[in-house]
């Protein structure tokens, strides 16, 4: 029986962990920084409910600081290596938002 090359693992995080880290939370970076020293062939993902409740954030957040963080992590996802998945419609109103939050900051 032939070996299964590997596959690259998809990690999936949560709407808290994407605000922890925008807001620099020790935890969460040091976890991260964990994760992506022990699984080399894995990526981190953010479904789309979290790029959702992000762009919510962002817009609606209960204070500055959310609404900050929800931007700051929608704006620099990519640089920390974070890729948004897209197999999930999350509709055109949704990526408006998204949009506009990321325009608003640039």
């Amino acid at each position: 029986m032939a070996l299964k090359p590997n596959v690259p693992l998809l990690i999936a995080i949560d709407t808290n962990v994407a605000l922890d880290l925008a807001d620099g939370v020790d935890e969460v970076v040091e976890s991260l920084n964990t994760i992506r020293n022990r699984i080399r062939e894995g990526t981190l993902r953010v479904p789309p409910t979290v790029v959702l409740e992000l762009g919510h954030a962002a817009e609606f957040g209960e204070n500055p600081d959310k609404r900050a963080a929800a931007r700051k992590f929608l704006q620099q996802h990519r640089a920390w290596h974070f890729r948004l998945v897209h197999f999930v419609s999350i509709g055109q109103a949704e990526v408006a938002r998204v949009a506009r939050c990321l325009r608003a900051q640039a």
